[in-house]
């Protein structure tokens, strides 16, 4: 398994209330998957992609990404982890403005030094069809665009895989929709697993197995077809309360 969650559980203080934002959550992941994680705001989407990501840190249980315990890892193995295995793609873009959308792109490659960075970083907009736009900034694309951008950024260090949380969230219907047929393209021609928070149902309905978090415990999981998902013990999910 690409991704192995045992027992995952996490809090947050807000004030003298303490908010379990993920509770026990076990959860395996194949290379090549195409995910979706569904369930209304506040439900433990985005907390469950930030420990994913290694973003955020669990309180209890294990996280193993491509067999690394990354709970183990410091604060700098984390980050160099992070930018070698894992790719992110943010709900704002996060797209630096001073930057031309090829530097972005290039970005996590020059940080790790990479030779070839400017190359791997055209081949990236163009696998998104922006290789025109290389020389522009985030001021002078359009949303979908941007977001594009940020997708190239993603893939371009060749992760294991690939964090979208709410990536149509900020876009129109119809650039959601050319969005969502490239996340599909790439996962399908290049074999990119991507995990991808969402509240919306088209999302979901193009995804090849969804999981539902409601109050931070993980209620359902089906493959498309309405099938349990695989890589699963399916004690460990009946004593959790998943439906079956």
């Amino acid at each position: 398994m690409l991704v192995e969650l045992r027992n995952v559980s996490k809090r947050y203080a807000m004030g003298d209330i303490w908010v379990d934002a993920l509770k026990d959550i076990t959860l395996s992941l194949g290379k090549g998957e195409f995910l979706a994680v569904k369930g209304p705001s506040g439900s433990g989407k985005s907390t469950l992609l930030n420990i994913l990501s290694a973003l955020d840190q669990c309180d209890s249980g294990t996280v193993q990404v491509g067999g690394v315990n990354i709970g183990k890892l410091g604060e700098h193995k984390r980050s160099k982890f992070r930018n070698r295995h894992i790719g992110i793609v943010f709900q704002s873009f996060n797209l630096i403005p001073v930057l031309t959308a090829l530097e972005n792109v290039m970005y996590p490659l020059t940080l790790r030094g990479v030779k070839n960075a400017k190359a791997r970083a055209l081949q990236a907009l163009k696998d998104v069809g922006l290789e025109k736009q290389a020389g522009q900034r985030p001021t002078q694309l359009s949303g979908g665009q941007m977001q594009r951008v940020a997708i190239a950024r993603a893939i371009v260090t060749r992760p294991d895989i690939v964090l979208a949380d709410e990536p149509t969230a900020n876009l129109d219907s119809k650039t959601s929709e050319t969005i969502m047929a490239l996340i599909q393209k790439l996962n399908r021609e290049q074999g990119i697993t991507f995990v991808i928070s969402t509240h919306d149902d088209y999302v979901t309905s193009l995804a090849s197995r969804v999981i539902t978090i409601l109050d931070g415990e993980l209620v359902s999981d089906r493959l498309s077809g309405d099938v349990l998902a695989s890589g699963y013990d399916r004690s460990s999910i009946t004593s959790s309360g998943v439906e079956v």
